[in-house]
C-alpha cells in the first residue's frame, strides 16, 4: 500500500519548532513518511519579513527526513494534481482532509498534538545537558518565573499590559507560599523601568545564557510556578517544567484580536485583559 507523505514546514522560533516538531511526531506515528522543510532559515527574503530566528535543534536529533529544496519542490509541484495532494496552511489542520501528498504550513499551537509527543519532545531536549539537569531539579519553593515578551509583539498590538501583570503577580503574592519571582524578558529598558518588577529577584534578558534559546529554556525550567507571557515559549517552559502542585498563571484571551486555541486551554488561572497603549 502507498504510504502518506508529509511535508512539514519549521519556521519561527523555538516554541513554534517544538509545537510542528508536535505534529511530525504525531504524523509518524500515524504512519505517514515524513520530511521535514528547514529552508525558512537559509532564505534570506523570508527573513527579511520575519522576526530574526534559528534552527535550536540538531536536526540529527529529530529523527525525521530532511527535505531537501529538491524534494521540497517535488512536494509542492505534487500540490498541482488536487485529487492526490492536500496543502494546510495557518493553525489548526484537518487529518481527515490528507491525501497522498501533504504540506503542512503552519504553527499548529495545539495542546492535544503537544500531550500527544510530550515524551517525544522531552527526549530530543533531553540532548542537551543542561535540558535533563534543570528537568529533573527540585525547584525552590515559591520561586516564580514571569515572562515579558514585547519586542515584535509591540508592533503586532499583542503585547500584555499592566494590568495583566498586576493582577497576576498580585493573585501570586496571596496564594505562593514563599513567592519571590524573576522576569525573563526580551525588553528588558520596559522592564527596568516598570515599577511593577521593582522587587523582581533577578532579571534576564535575550543576551543572559550567551544568548542561546535553548539554555534560556533549559534554564525557565528551575522554577515552581509561573506568570507567563501569551507566547509559546513560555507556555512550552511552564507546560513542560510545571509540576503538581504549580501555579501557573496566563492571560485569557491570549491574543486580544484573533481567537486562539490556548484560550480553551483551562488546567491553568486565567487572567482576563484588554490591550492598552502603555509606554514608559
Amino acid at each position: 500500500m502507498f504510504k502518506k507523505k508529509a511535508l512539514v514546514i519549521i519556521k519561527g522560533g523555538l516554541g513554534n519548532q517544538l509545537f510542528q516538531l508536535s505534529l511530525c511526531n504525531l504524523l509518524k506515528v500515524q504512519g505517514f513518511d515524513v520530511y521535514i522543510d528547514i529552508n525558512f532559515y537559509q532564505n534570506k527574503e523570508l527573513l527579511k519579513h520575519n522576526t530574526k530566528r534559528h534552527l535550536e535543534l540538531s536536526v540529527k536529533e529529530l529523527n525525521f527526513k530532511i527535505a531537501s529544496k529538491n524534494t521540497a519542490k517535488w512536494f509542492y509541484k505534487m500540490q498541482k494534481i488536487k485529487t492526490i495532494s492536500n496543502y494546510q496552511k495557518g493553525h489548526n489542520y484537518n487529518l481527515e482532509q490528507v491525501r497522498y501528498f501533504n504540506i503542512f504550513d503552519g504553527y499548529w499551537q495545539n495542546t492535544e498534538n503537544l500531550n500527544f509527543s510530550i515524551e517525544y519532545l522531552k527526549n530530543v531536549l533531553s540532548n542537551q545537558t543542561q535540558f535533563k539537569k534543570d528537568l529533573n531539579s527540585k525547584p525552590v519553593k515559591g520561586s516564580t518565573l514571569i515572562h515579558v515578551r514585547r519586542t515584535d509583539y509591540v508592533d503586532l498590538n499583542q503585547e500584555l499590559n499592566n494590568q495583566y501583570y498586576s493582577e497576576a503577580l498580585s493573585l501570586a503574592s496571596n496564594e505562593i507560599e514563599n513567592f519571590y519571582f524573576d522576569v525573563f524578558t526580551d525588553d528588558i529598558d520596559w522592564v527596568n523601568k516598570n515599577p511593577l518588577f521593582g522587587n523582581a529577584n533577578k532579571i534576564y534578558d535575550s543576551n543572559s545564557f550567551e544568548g542561546s534559546s535553548i539554555k534560556t529554556f533549559s534554564e525557565m525550567l528551575g522554577y515552581e510556578n509561573y506568570i507567563i507571557s501569551n507566547s509559546t515559549f513560555s507556555f512550552l517552559a511552564a507546560y513542560i517544567g510545571g509540576k503538581s502542585n504549580s501555579k501557573i498563571v496566563k492571560p485569557y484571551p491570549w491574543f486580544p484580536n484573533r481567537k486562539h486555541n490556548f484560550d480553551n486551554f483551562s488546567k491553568w488561572t486565567n487572567i482576563n485583559w484588554k490591550l492598552e497603549n502603555e509606554r514608559f
